[in-house]
C-alpha cells in the first residue's frame, strides 16, 4: 500500500542535482585502478564510465542513520540485458511452454526483442557482498535499447527494491571446475519454475564481512523505466532472479591489508531472469546478454559522483519515509532478540 511522505528540502536539492547530472552530455572514463585479473576464478574488470561536469566531493555516509556505526562500501556492476516485450514465452526459463494465443477479440499486442546498446551500470552502498534487503541500488544513466542495429527505445532509470540470497554455492577448484559448477546452476535456474524459487528458503549474510569466492543466486524485485520511440513510457516493477560470481577479495590501490574498509572483489553477472507486466507495453521480460561478459567490482573503489549524490538522496529518502516506531504499551514487554 502506498502513502505519501513528505521529502525534505536536502532530498529535493540532490534530486534536483542529480537530474542535471543525468542530462549532462557525453561520457568519460572514471579513474582506472590498475588490478591484477583474478587467475583463480576467471573474473577480469573494465573501467566504469560517468557523465561529464559531476563534480569530486566525498559522500558524507555517516548523515543517513543507516550507515553507521561502520562505513558502507561501494559496488560498481555494469550489464547488458535483453528486453523482450511481449515475448511468444514467460516463465523461469528457455523451456516454458508457451503462453496460450490471445483470444481474437484482443488487439494484437506490441513486441519487441531489445538489447542495450551499452551496458546500464547499477550502482550501490553495501554492508554485505552481495547486497540484500532493502540496500539501495540504482542505475541513473539513460542506456539506449536497440533491436537488431535500430535504436527504438531507453532504459531510462532502475532502482532495486529487495534482494535475497536463495543460493549460495563457493567457487575454490580449479577454474574448469568452477565454470561447470556454474553452467550446472544455470541449467537448473532455467528449467526452474516461479513456485519452485519461492519456495527457496532466504540465507542471510553477515554484515561487514569479506566472503571468500563463490556464486548467489538472488531472488530480486525492482523497478525500471522504459520509453520506446513513439509509444510513450512506464516503470515495470520486475520479479525473479539473479545470479552473481565474485572472486576472492584483494586490498585495493594503496593497501597493505585485506580488511572490509580496503579490499576489492571482482563480480561478473553470469545469469538473470525478470519478468513483469506494464499496463502499457504489455508483458516484459528481462535476461542477462550473455554475448557481451557484465564485469564489476564491490569494495573500496571509487564511483562517479552523480551516483553518489543519487545513492544519498535515495537513502535520505529511504530514511525519512520510515514511520517512526509507535512506542509499546506500558504493560507490554519487548521481545528479546
Amino acid at each position: 500500500m502506498s502513502r505519501t511522505t513528505r521529502i525534505p528540502t536536502l532530498w529535493a536539492g540532490l534530486a534536483g542535482v542529480v537530474a542535471i547530472g543525468a542530462v549532462a552530455g557525453g561520457l568519460v572514463t572514471a579513474a582506472a585502478q590498475q588490478q591484477p585479473q583474478l587467475q583463480a576464478t576467471g573474473i577480469t574488470t573494465t573501467t566504469v564510465k560517468q557523465a561529464i561536469g559531476t563534480p569530486r566531493i566525498p559522500l558524507e555516509v555517516r548523515a543517513v542513520p543507516r550507515l553507521a556505526p561502520r562505513v558502507s562500501v561501494a559496488c560498481a556492476a555494469p550489464v547488458d540485458v535483453n528486453i523482450a516485450v511481449n515475448p511468444a514465452t514467460r516463465g523461469g526459463g528457455g523451456n516454458q511452454p508457451q503462453t496460450p494465443p490471445l483470444p481474437q477479440k484482443q488487439p494484437k499486442k506490441m513486441s519487441f526483442n531489445m538489447r542495450t546498446e551499452e551496458k546500464a551500470v547499477w550502482y550501490s552502498l553495501v554492508d554485505t557482498i552481495p547486497p540484500i534487503g532493502h540496500t539501495a541500488s540504482i542505475t541513473v544513466n539513460p542506456v539506449r535499447l536497440l533491436e537488431g542495429n535500430r535504436k527504438v527505445g531507453t532504459l531510462v532509470s532502475g532502482e532495486v527494491k529487495f534482494r535475497e540470497v536463495v543460493r549460495d554455492i563457493p567457487l575454490n577448484g580449479p577454474e574448469a571446475q568452477n565454470l561447470q559448477t556454474v553452467q550446472a546452476l544455470l541449467r537448473d535456474l532455467s528449467t526452474a519454475s516461479d513456485a519452485t524459487l519461492g519456495k527457496l528458503a532466504p540465507i542471510s549474510l553477515p554484515q561487514y564481512t569479506l566472503p571468500a569466492a563463490g556464486i548467489q543466486v538472488m531472488r530480486a524485485r525492482l523497478e525500471e523505466t522504459y520509453e520506446i520511440d513513439g509509444i510513450g513510457k512506464d516503470t515495470v516493477e520486475l520479479t525473479g532472479w539473479i545470479a552473481v560470481r565474485h572472486g576472492t577479495p584483494r586490498a585495493a590501490m594503496g593497501a597493505t591489508e585485506v580488511t572490509w574498509e580496503t579490499a576489492v572483489l571482482d563480480t561478473e553477472f553470469v545469469g538473470m531472469n525478470l519478468k513483469g507486466t506494464s499496463d502499457l507495453f504489455g508483458d516484459v521480460v528481462v535476461t542477462l546478454d550473455t554475448t557481451r561478459p557484465s564485469h564489476g567490482q564491490v569494495g573500496r573503489i571509487e564511483i562517479p559522483e552523480l551516483a553518489r549524490y543519487a545513492l544519498l538522496a535515495k537513502l535520505q529518502k529511504d530514511t525519512v519515509a520510515e514511520p517512526p516506531a509507535a512506542p509499546a504499551p506500558k504493560s507490554s514487554r519487548r521481545e528479546k532478540k
